[in-house]
């Protein structure tokens, strides 16, 4: 091969090789940018101005993502369903491919006709939410295994890739008495390592990256995944800045989101002298805990109402004299940024003390109306619902039928729960 040496002919390897060395040197900026923000104080950050070297070095951002146990524990739960998610997804999608791919199956026809049409049509959200729980899948760790077991495109891939293996290899197996398992296992499958590694990393890519599964048909915070935890906290900090809050305020928010969320009010406060911004601060934070107080007193009244068929005294609270086991009532709270277990503080512990009742909290991950709407639709709603009564959803309850009054429990399990006279 004989080589243009002329000036034209070397310009074109010196430009694509300078090209593609900025190129990959601007990705590589992006990545190094994260690593030294993720290594400097974060208020500091807000400044701007960091290119190359952290300016005001930390650990502290490092400390308390690792320090969150729901991060840790997140992480974990995406890993292993990544590792068995793809190893399970690849296994069943080669092995129904497999036999796909042979053109004496009976009804091959008609599975290709109808696999066809999964990937054209769906049955929509509601649809497969109400399967899942039929299934008993929801708030299962097996909701993000099962549903991703087979997919059809994937088996378009393997069923190509197994026509490109010779049939007088699969003859010859059968002549020394092979099995069609036998086959697939020994044979098959050792040609086939480029495909699985094809298929392997979309399945993989695709169950790290998912978030909506966990937002939608998991309530469990142990089960939840990475990318969940992560859009919810993203979600959180945008509600602290929108409602004119500091995320400083919600524990649930990491030190990072903190200290951001600090740096933007310091901003606002410009032009305010000391004594005005910390009225202004106090009177946020009073307004926060008065609507938390009225919403656990609210909660207290409902915890007190129900109770076993027990003859109703207006002069006792019915709650004491119902002995019975209380057992858990679930709770949905319309905020992404409510955290914390029932229980462990003193509030919450000391309500479930007097009433021996135990609570489930359920808050969304991310967009509230997408988990809300999908209970309402699905009429699998939990026993008790708080959300500001400007939400839409507020109409859909109402006309359903689902919304009970408070003053009409009372009258019927708890009269001592009325109005004083």
């Amino acid at each position: 091969m004989v080589r243009d040496k002329s000036a034209r002919g070397m310009a074109f390897p010196i430009l694509n090789g300078l090209f593609l060395t900025l190129f990959c040197l601007s990705i590589l900026y992006l990545m190094w940018y994260v690593v030294i923000i993720s290594l400097n104080d974060g208020a500091d950050s807000l400044r701007g101005g960091i290119y190359l070297w952290p300016r005001e070095f930390t650990l502290r951002n490092y400390q308390s993502v690792l320090g969150d146990a729901s991060l840790i524990r997140a992480f974990g739960v995406t890993v292993l369903r990544t590792l068995v998610g793809t190893v399970s997804s690849v296994f069943f999608t080669s092995m129904v491919a497999y036999a796909m791919s042979k053109r004496h199956l009976f009804g091959r026809k008609l599975y290709l006709l109808i696999g066809t049409g999964t990937m054209i049509f769906s049955g929509g959200l509601i649809p497969y939410f109400l399967l899942l729980r039929s299934l008993k899948l929801l708030d299962t760790f097996w909701v993000y295994i099962i549903p991703a077991l087979f997919s059809f495109y994937n088996c378009i891939i393997f069923m190509s890739f197994f026509r490109t293996i010779p049939a007088a290899l699969e003859e010859s197996a059968n002549i020394d008495g092979a099995s069609d398992w036998r086959i697939f296992l020994t044979i098959i499958i050792p040609l086939s390592k480029p495909v699985l590694a094809t298929i392997a990393l979309f399945s993989g890519v695709g169950h790290w990256n998912d978030y909506f599964s966990g937002v939608v048909f998991v309530n469990n915070p142990d089960l939840v995944p990475i990318q969940t935890r992560k859009n919810d906290l993203v979600h959180r900090d945008q509600v602290c800045h929108h409602g004119g809050g500091n995320a400083a305020d919600h524990p649930g928010v990491p030190f990072p989101a903190k200290i951001l969320r600090q740096g933007r009010h310091d901003r606002r406060g410009q032009g305010m002298n000391p004594a005005q911004a910390g009225s202004l601060d106090k009177r946020r934070r009073l307004s926060r805990m008065k609507r938390m107080a009225r919403m656990l007193a609210l909660l207290m009244a409902i915890l007190l109402l129900p109770t076993a068929a027990l003859a109703v005294n207006a002069d006792e609270p019915a709650w004491k004299s119902d002995t019975q086991d209380k057992g858990t009532l679930t709770w949905y709270l319309n905020l992404s940024w409510v955290t914390g277990v029932w229980g462990e503080d003193w509030t919450t512990a000391y309500m479930k003390e007097k009433t021996g009742f135990d609570v489930q909290v359920i808050v969304p991950a991310g967009n509230e109306s997408e988990k809300l709407n999908t209970m309402i639709a699905a009429n699998d709603l939990p026993d008790i619902i708080t959300l500001g009564w400007w939400e839409p959803q507020v109409a859909d309850l109402i006309a359903a039928d689902l919304v009970l009054p408070l003053n009409k429990l009372a009258d019927e399990y708890d009269p001592y729960f009325g109005p004083a006279e």
